[in-house]
This record gives C-alpha cells, sequence and structure tokens, in this order.
C-alpha cells in the first residue's frame, strides 16, 4: 500500500482531507461489494468482501500512519512495512 500511496502522491499529492477518507472509501467500496453478491445469492465472495471490510477496518490505524507519515521513499516504506509484519 505505501508503494501505491507514494507512486501516487509522486503525481498529485492528496490534501488532508482525501487522505482521511481513504479508509471509508475503501470500506464502503467493500461494502457494496457485499450487498451486490448477497443480492447475486453468492454466498462466498458476500462473505470474502466483508471480511476484506473487516480487516480494512481493523487496519484503518496503520493505514493512516502510512499516509500521514513524513515523506519517505517507497524504499523507506517498504522496509517500515516489512517491520510491521
Amino acid at each position: 500500500m505505501a508503494y501505491t500511496f507514494a507512486g501516487y502522491e509522486k503525481i498529485l499529492p492528496l490534501s488532508e482531507s482525501e487522505k482521511q477518507a481513504v479508509t471509508c472509501v475503501m470500506e464502503c467500496i467493500e461494502l457494496l461489494f457485499t450487498a451486490w453478491f448477497d443480492h447475486e445469492k453468492d454466498v462466498v465472495c458476500a462473505r470474502d468482501a466483508y471480511r476484506l471490510y473487516e480487516f480494512i477496518k481493523k487496519q484503518e490505524n496503520r493505514i493512516h500512519h502510512v499516509l500521514f507519515s513524513e515523506k519517505q521513499t517507497c524504499g523507506d516504506s517498504w522496509k517500515k512495512y516489512q517491520s510491521m509484519l
């Protein structure tokens, strides 16, 4: 994830409010998939989408840490990511 945001911000930096909204957007996407798969009677995919929602919810602080940390190189972000595993 750190690579994704570092690469994006090289082209177009995110505002503070955009960074704050990232986890909400990610969670909403998974809830939309959960509802859609449920409507389609695809229990397995609905469950998997909901599990992804729960995972994102539990990782909000880590995601915000990546987004709001000082400017770093991709290598620095990768080292921090590996140390959190």
